[in-house]
């Protein structure tokens, strides 16, 4: 199965990847104890534009890239509809929509009186649902117009989206929903959170490097192989 990711891609971002964390969890572990007063919001992957932040929508813009590079070269709607899905997954990621269009609601639309003090987190999952509606739709358009064995392809990439969705979506909610948002449970599932998403975003990008990107690229060597044999017989 490891043969399926790009070896390179997964073996440097995920190195980062568990720098930022390890250097994430000394900082808080030095707050912790008193020994800093400051914790840089560079280095805390739980800060919106941190390093660990800017590491994810660098990938989101590889993921795009290569999935738009197969488009081109295909045609193959699928890979259009795909390539937008990641688009819009990378707006709200970098732009912060989800929370900007929580705080929104919650200033303009009777929230409070609906959820109390849960209003943020749902206000959040509402654009969250709006985003995976208006997402879900670009793809569904790509899939219908697209051959089954080529959409069966992006399979396995939706199954690592989906990890990247449980660590960014599920766990944020739980995270939200303690009682005690600074205990050092919390602190775990805050690293979780953040730290699996890093992580499950790598195993993404390496996939679609590896797996998706090859599998086409053989499949058209030895479509070309067989037009050659053929021509010469």
């Amino acid at each position: 199965m490891m043969t399926k990711f790009d070896q390179k891609t997964l073996v440097f971002f995920l190195s980062a990847d568990l720098l930022f964390v390890f250097l994430h969890i000394v900082l808080g572990f030095m707050v912790m104890k008193g020994w800093v007063s400051i914790w840089p919001d560079f280095f805390n992957i739980g800060r919106d534009w941190s390093a660990g932040e800017i590491l994810n929508y660098i990938k989101w813009v590889l993921i795009i890239f290569t999935v738009m590079s197969i488009y081109l070269h295909r045609r193959v709607p699928v890979f259009l509809g795909l390539a937008i899905f990641f688009l819009i997954a990378l707006f709200d990621d970098s732009l912060q929509l989800h929370e900007r269009g929580a705080t929104w609601l919650i200033e303009n639309t009777p929230m409070y009186d609906l959820f109390g003090t849960d209003q943020g987190v749902a206000g959040e999952l509402v654009i969250w649902t709006f985003l995976g509606i208006l997402s879900v739709s670009c793809l569904a358009i790509g899939w219908i117009m697209s051959p089954p064995e080529e959409c069966r392809r992006i399979v396995p990439v939706m199954l690592l989206f989906f990890g990247v969705v449980f660590c960014a979506v599920v766990l944020d909610v739980l995270h939200h929903k303690l009682p005690t948002p600074r205990s050092l449970f919390a602190g775990l599932l805050g690293i979780l959170e953040d730290g699996g998403e890093m992580v499950m975003l790598t195993f993404l990008l390496a996939y679609v490097r590896g797996g998706l990107k090859s599998a086409i690229t053989d499949e058209q060597v030895g479509l070309s192989s067989k037009l050659s044999v053929t021509g010469q017989s």
